[in-house]
């Protein structure tokens, strides 16, 4: 397996944190893009934590920072990580990166792993420019969607349009949705503990990128994008199903991502949407196992007490 990480890391702190998993896990990197909103900046975050774990082989591009849907709204700001920023990167629309994912697909095959943790621009970008070589690559697993309840996922609102083009591609496509990862939260204990955590290297930095995040946002974090990861490198790390899905293009809906496929396993839905596909998605993960794995690879921590479905969403109905 070769990961290629796809990400909108200075926003919310699980990208950060899933980069982190993502250096101390036994894994070869072909190399990370970013993508959403002044992606350029983004990189510089990157950068610092590939270095800090002695990983300056690693590339890192700055993809799209514009969607490719018409009417997506372009929201946010940064959340933590401008102390890292240097002299401007040259922004080419994502050019080099797109055509990094491309080759990366050509060179690797079905060993190349896209993990897609932000908005799915760059790689539906790569899909149109170089359809024969992402033909060749091998899965992609996307943090986002919401199959369960008629939820905006904030990685497929972003660019409704990329993550159609994504799903409709006939490639291997994942999805690791928001009703799983929402409920995969690190826990009070743990948060307190990474807040106080003074030191050095890649662990000291997170932790510090923890805190300038928490100075923005009153919430313990969730770990959608480290969750995401860790069925990336072992996927019976989760129970999962097959369905038909689609996604709400535009509209009043625009950003939802639709379940077609009813309790019983029949799609008799789906003849309602030529669009929908069949795809694979998480439907089950223990989340205590999911933390205790997380805590002490990242942090170190062994002794990981609080639950994370007490601080997550215990009522949403199983696909």
């Amino acid at each position: 397996m070769i990961l290629l990480m796809d990400t909108d890391i200075g926003d919310d702190i699980d990208d950060a944190l899933a980069l982190g998993l993502m250096l101390k896990s036994d894994v070869k990197i072909a190399g990370i893009t970013t993508v959403y909103r002044e992606a350029a900046k983004r990189v510089p975050i990157a950068v610092r934590l590939l270095s800090l774990a002695g990983r300056n082989d690693v590339p890192v591009l700055a993809g799209a920072s514009r969607p490719l849907s018409c009417e997506a709204r372009i929201l946010g700001a940064l959340n933590y990580g401008e102390e890292t920023f240097e002299p401007a990167i040259e922004d080419d629309g994502g050019d080099a990166a797109i055509r990094f994912i491309g080759d990366c697909a050509e060179k690797y095959g079905k060993e190349l792993v896209l993990l897609a943790i932000g908005a799915q621009t760059n790689i539906a970008s790569a899909i149109m420019r170089y359809p024969e070589k992402m033909k060749k690559a091998g899965r992609i697993v996307v943090m986002g969607g919401c199959f369960t309840l008629a939820h905006d996922e904030w990685n497929i609102a972003c660019d409704p349009t990329a993550a159609r083009i994504v799903l409709e591609s006939g490639l291997d496509v994942e999805y690791v949705p928001w009703e799983i990862t929402s409920r995969v939260c690190i826990g009070k204990s743990n948060y307190d503990y990474i807040l106080g955590l003074m030191c050095d290297g890649l662990t000291g930095a997170l932790a510090e990128m923890v805190r300038s995040w928490s100075k923005r946002n009153d919430y313990i974090p969730l770990l959608h994008d480290p969750l995401a990861l860790m069925y990336a490198l072992d996927a019976s790390f989760a129970s999962t199903c097959r369905i038909k899905a689609a996604v709400v293009e535009d509209g009043l809906a625009e950003g939802i991502t639709l379940n077609l496929t009813d309790g019983s396993g029949c799609n008799g839905a789906a003849y309602k949407r030529p669009d929908a596909r069949t795809v694979t998605v998480i439907n089950g993960v223990d989340e205590q196992c999911a933390v205790e794995e997380f805590m002490r690879k990242v942090f170190n921590k062994t002794d990981v007490a609080s639950s994370a479905a007490e601080y997550g969403f215990d009522t949403l109905r199983s696909l």
